[in-house]
This record gives structure tokens, C-alpha cells and sequence, in this order.
């Protein structure tokens, strides 16, 4: 069974190797904080590896490691010596197929390359990206080993790093940025976010102005009330999705006609889809509700109209702002939100006070 294990481990010990690069690549792309950089790295080192000594036979430390129940992620271990000085690292393949009576001593890398416990962050990371290890052996001025300094700390910081920058730019399709409010006093946050806000104001005013316009539609079909907020909901929800689509796609391509005639065209086909089965399910809901033909094909063409709308906009909006030199993650948000809104309402009613 042990010997399965460390087969196992060795499998995904290659597998790590293999994604090394992608690793490394994300290192350099990094973008930690200065604090963080000059850390030391004492304050992140893991204390409760397995230390081998030199003078341990490969039998014995079999039989430790099979106590121990190791780790997958151990794919290498480090050599001390009596005084707990470092002396070597050995490879887990190397103990599984030398000798059970050779000692460690006799099978270690002599040659390591090491952290010293007044490294820093910024240091290390530089290290990795030199040397592509998974892990390194940190140090005191005695060669003592301290511990280990794993590559995961700071990747992890990097995923910390990305998962703040993802929860920013969700702020900032409604206008904010959550980094720079979450310092801010309550008045200060009052003027940066009411001003994105009065988009919104605006474009439910005229949602209503228009809704007065069919003031009879409504009152013969009561049930296009019932919907309305789904309908508004449906549309809102896909307008942001073909927002966060574009600023995705406007960061890394060049703004050019027939760029923009394929992203509509590509768009407005996924939001006819979209339409059609929703709109085909609401159908069905108000035929076995109400047993209405006719205002379930208007709810359901109003659908299919308000979703391609929705798109048109949220990917129009965006790519004029960035065209203008603005930055539309901020200013794209509120003004998709509105525009949308407006034409769910008027093709909503529009359609029922044809078809009813």
C-alpha cells in the first residue's frame, strides 16, 4: 500500500512539474503589495515538515513515512544533521528505489540552494522564477533549517489578489469601485456613488411615463403586471452579462467595425436564443395559469425582443465610452441598466397593446 502511495505521489509530482511554467508565469504577473514584498519570510514558513537525518537508513525512514502518513504534496525531503544543520535533500523516488540498508547520507543532493531567514518575500519569489522549484529550505546564519517556504504561499496570495480585483470590477459595473469606497467616510461615499445612481432615477421615470401610456392595456390584462418584474429582471440580467462579456474583450482587442459587427451579430443570436426559451416557458406558465393564448405569445415576444435589446446594449454602450478614451467599466454600468429598462417597458407593453 505505502508503495501504491508514493507511485501516486509521483504521478502528480510530474503533473505539478508540468504546470511549473504556467506557475511561474503568474508570478511575474503578480501584483502583491509592497508590504506583503518585504515581508519576511519567516512569518510564512511551514514548521511541520519531515526532517530526515543523514545517518538514517532508507528501511527506517520507510517505516517513518508509513507512520507519518505523508502528504501528497511531498515529493522531496531535506537532510540534517545531528546539530540540525542543513546537509542535503533527497528525491521520494530515490527512497523507494535504493538499498533499505543505505543510509540518507549516501543518496543526498549536497547541493542546495536555500533561503536565508532575512529573505523576503520579493526575494523569494525571485528565486522561484530563477530555479522553477516547488519549495525551498529556509535557513537561520548557523545553516540551521528553520523550515519550509512554499511556492503555494505565494500563489495564494496571487488567487487573494484576483478574487479582490474580481469583486472591484463587479462594483464597478454598477458605477463603483469597492477598494477605494471601503475606505471611504459615508459622505464621502454618498458623492461617489450617488451621481452613478441618477442614471437609474432617470431611466425608471421614464419606465413609468411610459407605463401611463398604457394605463388600458393594463387595465384589460391585468395579468402583464404579474410579469413586468421578471421581465425587467430577465433583461437587466443578460444586459450585464454581454457588458461584462465586451470589457473583457475591449482590454486585449482593438476596436474596429468588423469587431464590432460580429460581436453584435454573435450576441443577438445567443439573446434570441435566450429569448426564445424563456419566452416559450412563460408561454407555457400563462396557458395552464390563465389558459391565455394570446397573452402568452405577447409576454413571450416581448421576451425575445427585450433580451436582443438588453445585448444590443450592453455591448454598444461599453465600446462607444471606450472610444471616447473613457473608462467604461465605470461609466458603461448605469447607462446599459437604464437604456434597458426602458425598452423592456416599451416593448412589453407595446406588443401586449397590439396583440390584445
Amino acid at each position: 500500500m505505502y508503495i501504491l502511495n508514493v507511485e501516486i505521489q509521483e504521478f502528480f509530482f510530474q503533473r505539478q512539474i508540468m504546470d511549473i511554467k504556467h506557475i511561474i508565469e503568474k508570478l511575474k504577473k503578480s501584483s502583491y503589495t509592497k508590504n506583503f514584498k518585504e515581508s519576511k519570510i519567516t512569518d510564512y514558513i511551514k514548521k511541520e515538515s519531515i526532517v530526515l537525518y543523514k545517518t538514517d537508513t532508507i528501511e527506517a525512514i520507510q517505516n517513518l513515512l508509513c507512520n507519518k502518513n505523508i502528504c501528497d504534496q511531498i515529493t522531496y525531503f531535506y537532510v540534517v544533521d545531528d546539530e540540525k544543520k542543513l546537509c542535503g535533500i533527497v528525491p521520494l523516488r530515490r527512497l523507494i528505489t535504493t538499498e533499505k540498508t543505505t543510509t540518507v547520507e549516501k543518496i543526498m543532493i549536497s547541493n542546495i540552494i536555500s533561503l536565508s531567514h532575512t529573505s523576503t518575500i520579493e526575494e523569494a519569489q525571485n528565486l522561484f522564477m530563477e530555479y522553477k522549484f516547488l519549495a525551498f529550505p529556509v535557513i537561520d546564519e548557523e545553516k540551521k533549517l528553520l523550515g519550509i517556504f512554499d511556492i503555494t504561499v505565494l500563489t495564494s496570495n496571487d488567487l487573494n489578489f484576483q478574487v479582490n480585483q474580481r469583486f472591484d470590477e463587479a462594483f464597478e459595473l454598477i458605477g463603483v469601485r469597492a477598494s477605494i469606497i471601503q475606505y471611504l467616510t459615508p459622505w464621502s461615499s454618498f458623492l461617489m456613488r450617488f451621481p452613478w445612481l441618477i442614471p437609474t432615477i432617470i431611466g425608471g421615470t421614464f419606465c413609468a411615463i411610459l407605463s401611463s401610456y398604457f394605463e388600458h392595456t393594463i387595465a384589460g390584462s391585468i395579468i402583464l403586471t404579474f410579469f413586468l418584474t421578471m421581465i425587467l429582471g430577465l433583461g437587466e440580467s443578460v444586459s450585464i452579462q454581454s457588458l461584462s462579456i465586451t470589457l473583457k474583450r475591449l482590454q486585449i482587442q482593438k476596436i474596429t467595425l468588423p469587431w464590432y459587427c460580429k460581436s453584435i451579430f454573435k450576441e443577438l443570436i445567443t439573446a434570441l436564443l435566450l429569448g426564445t426559451g424563456i419566452g416559450l416557458i412563460l408561454f407555457t406558465i400563462v396557458m395552464i395559469w390563465k389558459q391565455e393564448p394570446w397573452q402568452g405569445i405577447s409576454i413571450g415576444i416581448s421576451v425575445v425582443l427585450s433580451l436582443c435589446s438588453a445585448s444590443f446594449f450592453g455591448i454598444t454602450i461599453p465600446t462607444l465610452i471606450h472610444h471616447t478614451k473613457l473608462d467604461p467599466k465605470v461609466a458603461a454600468g448605469p447607462l446599459v441598466l437604464g437604456f434597458s429598462d426602458i425598452c423592456t417597458v416599451l416593448f412589453y407593453f407595446g406588443t401586449a397593446s397590439i396583440l390584445l
